[in-house]
């Protein structure tokens, strides 16, 4: 994680930064202060704590920017506004695409909008939850020219580094969005996706309640898939196959395949591994056969005005 050291700090005054980097509130913890920052439409914290040898500032983990470029022109300009005496740094801001906008990467707020557009432009849409090294992803997109391929991804470096390598190809039907997978498909309309895949996700086998497969889950990808549209599981672990296959069997309609050790053409560094351990690998492969209404999300969530609790 980007960070640096510093002796000490001058007095905050909020909000204050340039035309690009904006430091806007801080949120005082007992340890520890949460920076408010943006940079160009991206969001984000900066962590201030007292360390051994001095105050530390770096980005806070959960909310980083997928580009890390932003994070460390924020850094750059609140050492320079903000702090005596470096004692130590670790990041180097660079003139790269890190920092700029790229149309691989899509905001949350910039997704439905995009796809608006781009729906009606290709002629399938593929969507592949944790896409992890991209691989996978890369694969479908480099073979499916005339597919838009949509990658949600919570880890934030994968999504850089995956829009990197879909630049570097020349792929220009790709689109990665930092988010929960369950958020972003309810902003898809119903009747629209040709795949929907999941492949290795974590298998939570203590914790059901956090896994991607649910009832919900299996209800959404109905509603979402067109007729004849395939949502495909791949897994190291039966229990999941299990679980999966119980879930979409919930739908009225449900034509269900279950394949061990198939081999595909592309494998993931994952089933890689898996492989070379001789474990087993389990595929779910859920076909649509019902066309779904419909789906409107009521209301305006855009949290335009404010509200003052008394």
């Amino acid at each position: 994680m980007p960070n640096f050291i510093a002796s000490s700090l001058k007095e905050l005054s909020f909000p204050f930064g340039n035309d690009k980097v904006k430091f806007l509130w801080q949120a005082n913890g007992r340890n520890e202060r949460l920076i408010y920052t943006k940079n160009e439409e991206e969001s984000f914290f900066l962590v201030v704590k007292p360390g051994k040898n001095g105050i530390v500032v770096k980005g806070e983990k959960l909310t980083k920017p997928a580009k890390v470029g932003l994070l460390q022109e924020a850094l750059e300009l609140f050492k320079e506004q903000n702090c005596n005496g470096i004692i130590s740094q670790a990041f180097a801001v660079k003139k790269t695409n890190l920092t700029k906008k790229v149309i691989e990467i899509l905001s949350l707020e910039e997704f439905a909008p995009a796809f608006c557009e781009l729906k009606d432009k290709f002629d399938q849409i593929f969507i592949e939850i944790g896409f992890g090294s991209g691989r996978h992803l890369l694969y479908q997109a480099k073979n499916n020219p005339n597919a838009l391929v949509i990658g949600i991804e919570v880890y934030k470096p994968s999504i850089e580094q995956v829009a990197k390598l879909a630049r570097a190809n020349a792929l220009e039907n790709v689109r990665l969005i930092n988010t929960d997978a369950r958020l972003l498909l309810s902003l898809v309309g119903s009747n629209l996706v040709d795949r929907v895949f999941l492949h290795f996700p974590v298998p939570w086998d203590k914790a059901e309640h956090r896994r991607v497969v649910s009832s919900a889950f299996a209800l959404e990808c109905e509603r979402i898939l067109k007729v004849g549209g395939k949502f495909e599981l791949r897994t190291d672990s039966k229990e999941y196959c299990d679980f999966s296959l119980s879930k979409f069997l919930e739908p009225t309609n449900s034509k269900i395949e279950a394949f061990k050790n198939r081999n595909l053409e592309i494998t993931s560094k994952y089933e890689d591994r898996w492989r070379r351990q001789d474990k087993d690998i389990y595929d779910v492969v859920y076909t649509c056969e019902v066309k779904s209404s419909e789906s409107v999300l009521a209301g305006d969530f855009s949290f335009k005005e404010k509200t003052s609790v008394k």
